[in-house]
C-alpha cells in the first residue's frame, strides 16, 4: 500500500531518459531513402526569363565588342547591380547599356538541391559589324 519514495523518482528519471533518447533519435534522422554520403549538391545557375540581352554599342569591323558580364541574382530573380563586373573590349562604353538591361531583366533564380538561392549569372556578349559589300 505504501510506495517507496525512491521508485517514484526512478520512474521520472526513466521517463526523462526515454524522452531525451527519443528527441535525439528523431533529431538525427535523415530523410528516408537518401544517404547523405551519396547525395550530390546540385546547383543550377540563374537563367534569364525571356529573350534578349544588352544592345551593345560601339562595335566596328576593326574593333568588335566582346564583353564578359558577371552579376549576382537574388532569390526573387533580380540582378544585384552592386555585384556587377564587366570586362572585355568595349566594357566602359557599354557599362550603362548593360546596367539598363539588368535593371529590367528578370531571371529564374539559382537553385541548390531544389531550394532557391542567390547565384552568379555569367554571360559573354559580343557585337561586330561586317563591311558593306560593293
Amino acid at each position: 500500500m505504501f510506495r517507496n519514495p525512491g521508485s517514484r523518482m526512478n520512474n521520472r528519471s526513466a521517463r526523462a531518459c526515454f524522452a531525451l533518447l527519443f528527441l535525439v533519435l528523431t533529431a538525427c534522422a535523415v530523410r528516408p531513402g537518401i544517404s547523405p554520403r551519396m547525395e550530390q549538391d546540385a546547383l543550377t545557375p540563374p537563367r534569364p526569363i525571356g529573350g534578349g540581352g544588352p544592345a551593345l554599342v560601339g562595335a566596328t569591323a576593326q574593333a568588335p565588342v566582346a564583353l564578359d558580364i558577371l552579376v549576382q541574382v537574388d532569390t526573387l530573380g533580380r540582378a544585384d547591380l552592386s555585384t556587377l563586373q564587366i570586362s572585355g573590349k568595349g566594357a566602359e562604353a557599354n557599362r550603362q547599356v548593360v546596367v539598363d538591361w539588368l535593371q529590367t531583366a528578370r531571371f529564374e533564380p539559382a537553385r541548390l538541391n531544389g531550394y532557391v538561392v542567390r547565384g552568379w549569372f555569367r554571360v559573354s556578349a559580343d557585337a561586330n559589324t561586317s563591311r558593306a559589300r560593293d
